[in-house]
This record gives C-alpha cells, structure tokens and sequence, in this order.
C-alpha cells in the first residue's frame, strides 16, 4: 500500500507534462524564423517566401505531416498561404496562426527597353483596380469558386500578343485546374490586363530562378510569380506597380 502515493504522484506529473503541450514553441515573432527549420507546402507560393527567411526549408506533400512534424519539435514553424491557412485551423491540437503575417506586393518585371509595355501595363492595372476586375478575381480563390474571370481574346486570332513567363504549380496564383486549364490569381489578372490592352496573351512556365532572365534576353514580353520591386533588379528589368499583394501565415506551437 505505500508504494500507492507514489504510484499517484507519478500518474499526476505525467499528466501534467502531457497538459503542458510537449515542445515548446521557438518561433514567437517574425524576427525569430531566421535560420529555423521552416516548414511549407509543395506547389504553393509560400514555397518561395519561406526561402526567403532561413535556409532549413522542408516542403511537404500533405499539410498532415508537416504539422505532424511541426507539434514534435522537428520543424520550429511552417510558413503557408492565407488561403491554406484558413483550411488549416488555428485550433488544433498544439498549433496556432503567429499574430504576424507576412505580406509582399506582386509586380511584372519588364525590360528597362520597354518601357512603353511597362507603363500600359500600369495604366491596365489602374483600370482594373478601378472596376473591381482584379478583386472579383481574387474573390473567386479566396472562396474557393476557382477562376471567375473568362479571357476574352484568343491569343491564335489575334493581331498582336504578349508572351508572359510565370511559375506553374504555384497555388493559388498559378497551377492546373481538374480540366487541366491553367488558372490561378496570376493568370487571370494577366488575362483581364491584356483583354484591356486588346492583345492575346501566350504563357510560358518557366523556372524561378530565371524567369527574370528570359526578361532580360527578350525570351518573353514580361513576366510574374512572387516578384517583387525590391530594388534589386533595378540594374536588368524594371517592375510594373503591384497588381495584387500576397500574404503568407505562420504557423507555430502553442
């Protein structure tokens, strides 16, 4: 019978290290994700922003594993979009969204030769602003409606037509749809800007790591998917203004 207090007392320091959520968290701001191990999803745009805060990213195939892995401590935090965020629910067990949230606006980069291009891109994108065609847009994904916006121009019969570079597999903004169409926030703005500049419109997936590239050598008339006027292109292409703005969720422990 005295071994019954122990017994007790064992089962109750237990209990409440299980209480106490297991690992604790190490990401408690934005500043702290620099050189953690990051956690994201594949396909998606938030792919490329995590790059851009540590490089210990693991990309995963299911948001399953990755919280999975996030909870036991193997990944200090893992870096979403918005949109995936909001399927992945804040009450899980041993997760939560972190306070901040990180934002970028989008642009085209264009030659510096074209500014010509640059500026009627710009003046589309006002226009587009200014009749609600880019936020219906965005609505459409954000609600999981899909593409809401149908192209008007048919790049085979039409006089003129601009080629654009963008990233595939990269959801929401670009990536293949169940009729195999590619759609997507990037695409379709894209569309709606040169159906107001009445030109067609050919895409051409390319790599992230050179899309500004095919810029450069005159490959492609612009191109977009997660770049951003940060100054540093300034001496090879030039940005049109942002078209949209992109916002990643972080996700922590509790």
């Amino acid at each position: 019978m005295k071994k019954l207090p122990f017994i007790i007392l064992t089962v109750i320091m237990l209990l409440s290290l299980c209480s106490c959520g297991g690992v604790e968290s190490t990401v408690k701001s934005l500043d702290d994700i620099q050189g953690k191990a990051v956690g994201t999803l594949r396909d998606t745009a938030a792919v490329n922003t995590a790059a851009k805060f540590s490089d210990n990213v693991q990309v995963y195939d299911s948001a399953g594993a990755m919280l999975d892995d996030l909870r036991s401590g193997t990944l200090d935090c893992a870096i979403v979009s918005s949109m995936s965020a909001k399927e992945i629910k804040s009450g899980q067990r041993g997760i939560k969204l972190l306070g901040e949230s990180i934002t970028g606006a989008l642009s085209y980069a264009v030659a510096k030769e074209n500014a010509d291009l640059r500026d009627k891109l710009t003046d589309a994108i006002a226009q587009r602003e200014e009749d609600k065609t880019i936020e219906s847009i965005i609505k459409g994904y954000a609600d999981g409606e899909g593409r809401t916006y149908s192209p008007q121009l048919d790049p085979q019969q039409t006089e003129h037509k601009l080629t654009l570079a963008f990233r595939p597999d990269c959801y929401p903004y670009a990536y293949t749809d169940e009729e195999g169409e590619t759609v997507g926030i990037d695409v379709d703005i894209t569309y709606a800007l040169c159906d107001s500049l009445g030109v067609g419109l050919e895409l051409v997936p390319a790599q992230q790591d050179n899309i500004t590239e095919l810029v450069l050598y005159g490959r492609v008339s612009f191109a977009c998917g997660g770049l951003t006027d940060d100054g540093s292109g300034s001496d090879t292409v030039d940005y049109t203004q942002p078209y949209t703005y992109m916002t990643d969720s972080v996700i922590t422990r509790k």
